[in-house]
């Protein structure tokens, strides 16, 4: 990817909400990281989203009701027509996850492709 060390974090729930109210929730996971690990290097570059706060997910994320199968989400994520649904709901292998949307979006764009080609 891109040769430099990256680290990932994940958070749900209150402590979600904690930190995008927070503003710069960067700073508050460096603290929590230093507090448990001891001094580091400040990142050089950081993201943070703030998925709690946005209107089409209101911080949450897909799971399949009892009975239901992976199946379902390969339904969802079937071409139909000119569109092509992607994000974690049609991942089979990581369902619910951030890595599972960002590969769901890469197969989406790889079959998007092909059938304009």
């Amino acid at each position: 990817m891109s040769g430099k060390p990256i680290l990932c974090g994940f958070t749900g729930g209150s402590w979600a909400e904690q930190l995008e109210r927070a503003g710069d929730s960067t700073e508050t996971v460096t603290g929590q990281l230093e507090a448990g690990f001891g001094p580091a290097a400040k990142p050089a570059e950081s993201l943070s989203t703030e998925w709690h706060a946005d209107p089409f997910a209101r911080g949450a994320y897909s799971h399949l009701p009892p009975g239901t199968t992976a199946s379902q989400r390969v339904a969802l994520g079937r071409l139909a027509g000119r569109v092509i649904l992607a994000g974690e709901h049609t991942s089979v292998a990581r369902p619910s996850t951030m890595d599972g949307a960002w590969l769901a979006g890469q197969k989406a764009a790889r079959r998007l492709a092909a059938a304009i080609a």
